[in-house]
């Protein structure tokens, strides 16, 4: 009996260490987010990442950031996970409306403080998207309220060749 809650332990033990997967950074176009030696916003920043990059996660985290292995010349360093996606985003630039029954709250970062908000109708600058996050002119937002799709958007693009830096232009039109 002791043999197997030994097992279970040492399983339990095993599953607990996390593996690297690769993330990406999520930010507004021309900016960068800050990496930092401590899970710390006090501490001044030791390099940054800008929107699309990508990095290894360590397994380590602590009050909000991810300590990432980065794919620059910083090395390592702490990012909060409010600008952490794990998928690798579309950078791309169209304007489109809000569809909403009510207001739209626009947020500093994914899980942050609340920016503004729009309502049905408003337009907003799309600058990238990932999953269920839009970066836009206003903050992020939910991009269920911008009548993409963003599957099917992911996937014309990649049969039409274009690419996910930034280079094409989408001009979204209503149907």
């Amino acid at each position: 009996m002791k043999k197997f809650f030994a097992a279970v332990i040492l399983l339990c033990l095993l599953m607990s260490v996390s593996y690297a997967d690769t993330v990406w950074i999520l930010c507004q176009p021309d900016s960068y987010v800050n990496t930092r030696p401590f899970a710390n916003k006090k501490h001044n920043a030791n390099g940054y990442m800008e929107c699309g990059w990508e990095a290894e996660t360590t397994g380590k985290t602590s009050k909000g950031y991810l300590y990432l292995e980065l794919n620059n010349e910083d090395g390592y360093g702490w990012v909060h996970k409010g600008y952490i996606v794990y998928s690798e985003p579309i950078i791309i630039t169209f304007k489109t409306n809000i569809y909403s029954k009510g207001r739209v709250a626009c947020w500093r970062s994914i899980g942050g403080n609340r920016r503004c908000w729009v309502k049905n109708g408003d337009v907003v600058t799309v600058y990238a998207l990932c999953e269920e996050w839009a970066v836009t002119n206003k903050g992020f937002i939910k991009t269920e309220y911008l009548g993409v799709d963003y599957d099917r958007l992911a996937k014309t693009r990649l049969e039409n060749g274009q690419s996910n830096d930034g280079t094409d232009e989408l001009h979204w039109d209503d149907d």
